[in-house]
């Protein structure tokens, strides 16, 4: 690879990251969101985390929440933003910072995600640009983040485009549909409610681009 082609190459990962930066600015500059349910996730997170700790890396019942009665959350919260909000936990750090962080990554991996997909479709840089700022900075994710601090289903939002992308590049071929699974699965264990539409969705956008010529014929008589 020339010196060129890496430096565009290092130029298109650093894309995402400056465009979900000002997005999540805030979130690392606060230590706790006041936020619909941000207290309800570091109450989680402590319960999750003990949880873990015991060796339960599915956890059905949560014995410290409901004023210590116990509450059945892993029976339809699954715990893939959990797990992300975990990592600060891991090395010291507390909660509050741990939904934070989880927080955040949920927003660059939205950038990312459909970055990549509006440069797929697009087959143009600025495409991307703009398909990524537009998620991003789409009012309801926003509000997800900031005003509900609805963890698991802003993870399921970030996970989205990457379902739809990885399709995209799917050319039929069982080896390369290890990455469609992968992101299926992804938005699966991030919330339930996310996947019950996102996967028929995913199964008609799948059947249109091997059916027609591409992404185009969705365009088609407009």
């Amino acid at each position: 690879m020339s010196a060129v082609g890496a430096w565009r190459r290092w130029a298109l990962l650093a894309l995402p990251p400056l465009l979900a930066l000002p997005a999540i600015w805030l979130l690392l500059s606060v230590s706790l969101l006041a936020s619909d349910d941000g207290l309800n996730h570091v109450n989680r997170q402590v319960s999750f985390d003990e949880l873990l700790r015991q060796g339960v890396l599915f956890p059905r019942l949560y014995p410290d929440l409901a004023s210590g009665y116990g509450y059945p959350l892993g029976s339809f919260y699954p715990p893939l933003s959990l797990y992300v909000a975990e990592a600060p936990l891991l090395f010291g750090g507390g909660p509050p910072a741990g939904v934070r962080l989880s927080l955040a990554l949920a927003l660059l991996v939205a950038a990312a995600g459909a970055f990549g997909l509006g440069r797929a479709l697009s087959g143009r840089i600025a495409g991307g640009v703009l398909a990524g700022a537009a998620y991003l900075f789409a009012p309801y994710l926003l509000a997800v983040v900031y005003v509900r601090g609805a963890m698991a289903e802003a993870w399921a939002l970030a996970i989205l485009p990457w379902v739809f992308w990885s399709l995209l590049n799917w050319r039929g071929a069982w080896r390369g549909a290890v990455w469609p699974a992968l992101a299926l699965a992804a938005l699966l264990l991030a919330q339930t409610l996310i996947a019950l539409f996102g996967w028929p969705l995913a199964a008609l956008w799948w059947v249109v681009l091997r059916r027609g010529a591409g992404w185009q014929t969705l365009f088609r008589g407009a």
